[in-house]
């Protein structure tokens, strides 16, 4: 996880491995819906003690039906063979977990948006280098990145 630093040098305590595992996965979703050489954009952002990852892509979108779908375990829409259709699935468990949520917005042929947002402490340290753990309110691992 490497570190990020905004204006304000802002640390933050986050669930290091859930979020890569999430980010990633909507990363790997918004690539496979789009075509080759497509854009796909990714924002963070810390607000009022939220951290929100945004991904767009243009690609192919969804229709209402499979948008309604998309979050139960095993749906999927790939090939057989190209997913197990849990991906956002564990995205939506992860971020229910630390006190987030998942929303999705797509529109057939325009493209999809996924907005992850999970509660984030802002940790006083000061060592930019260093990765502390701390303890969740759930009890689970959190390690500091600049933001």
């Amino acid at each position: 996880f490497a570190p990020l630093s905004d204006a304000d040098n802002r640390r933050l305590l986050l669930p290091r491995d859930g979020l890569i595992q999430s980010v990633t996965a909507l990363v790997k979703n918004s690539f496979d819906a789009s075509a080759p050489g497509s854009t796909v954009a990714l924002r963070c952002e810390y607000d009022r003690g939220m951290l929100k990852v945004t991904v767009t892509d243009t690609g192919s979108g969804m229709q209402a039906s499979v948008l309604d779908r998309v979050r139960e375990p095993f749906f999927t829409t790939k090939a057989p063979g190209s997913g197990m259709g849990l991906g956002l699935f564990l995205v939506d468990l992860f971020a229910r977990r630390y006190g987030g949520s998942l929303m999705l917005s797509s529109y057939p042929e325009r493209g999809t948006t996924a907005l992850l947002s999970i509660l984030a402490q802002e940790d006083a340290a000061e060592s930019a280098d260093a990765v502390h753990p701390a303890a969740s309110p759930q009890g689970r691992a959190r390690s500091a990145a600049h933001l």
